[in-house]
């Protein structure tokens, strides 16, 4: 999914995925929430739910937020230290 919020461009193609989440709703239906960060070092979450493609959205998150979320996802793509850029300075 690419979206462009406010002049910064979010692309879940060319990002780094870092972590995601996968819930059932009441409804049955899935909920993912997948965490990325841009190669500008721009931290978003994209949501969505496949079965019901027109409620996907991006979500854009400063770092602080990024590493709070990061701390609550279960499945984690990437260490700690290397999915964010205040560890690696």
């Amino acid at each position: 999914m690419r979206q462009k919020i406010d002049n910064i461009p979010y692309d879940t193609e060319t990002a780094v995925l870092i972590s995601h989440n996968k819930r059932i709703l009441e409804s049955g239906h899935e909920w993912l929430t997948h965490m990325y960060r841009t190669e500008e070092g721009n931290y978003f979450l994209h949501h969505s739910a496949p079965t019901m493609s027109e409620y996907g959205r991006i979500e854009p998150l400063s770092e602080e937020c990024a590493i709070s979320v990061y701390e609550e996802m279960p499945e984690c793509d990437m260490e700690h230290a290397d999915a964010f850029r205040t560890e690696n300075e």
